[in-house]
């Protein structure tokens, strides 16, 4: 028989294994719009297997994080600046095209947080927006992040986006 703590800590598994299962679902069909059978065996069998994957890592490696929703908020300057990324994408591409200048890229590394100090869940929540944030322009993408540094490559050298300083990035 199992005690009230077990059973609370299951459902709340539960809870998490159908949450994640209805997103990577709901995405996946937003992504492959298409409907054949041969398109949902292929995805049934990734959503299975995100699935477990994100209730292994809940289990193992959990992560204590807070986001708050004026943290999360921040991302209303990301249609603007998916526009001005890809623009400078083209830009880079046409110097390469046209030979005027060969494509250069860039690894940088931001500051995040407060120096020496323990990540507090407020400022890990921070951290995970950053790089979501970060990443969902086509200039850049976080290859690494810890407690204090969030490491990123872009393509073409441009300052560190104002979301990411207003989310504690210090260039």
């Amino acid at each position: 028989m199992q005690d009230d703590s077990s059973r609370g800590a299951s459902s709340g598994s539960l809870r998490f294994a159908l949450y994640a299962s209805a997103n990577a679902a709901v995405l996946w069909l937003l992504f492959a719009a298409s409907y054949s059978p041969h398109e949902w065996l292929v995805g049934f069998i990734v959503l299975v297997a995100a699935t477990a994957f994100a209730l292994f890592l809940r289990r193992y490696k959990p992560v204590d994080a807070h986001l708050a929703m004026r943290d999360v908020a921040q991302g209303w300057r990301l249609p603007w600046y998916l526009l001005v990324d890809c623009w400078t994408i083209l830009v880079v591409l046409a110097r390469d095209l046209f030979g005027s200048r060969r494509p250069e890229s860039f690894f940088r590394v931001c500051h995040f947080g407060k120096p020496g100090a323990a990540a507090e869940p407020a400022e890990l929540g921070r951290l995970i927006l950053a790089t979501i944030y970060t990443t969902a322009t086509p200039n850049s993408i976080v290859i690494g992040a810890d407690q204090h540094r969030l490491l990123f490559h872009q393509v073409a050298m441009t300052p560190v986006e104002q979301t990411t300083r207003d989310l504690g990035a210090r260039p």
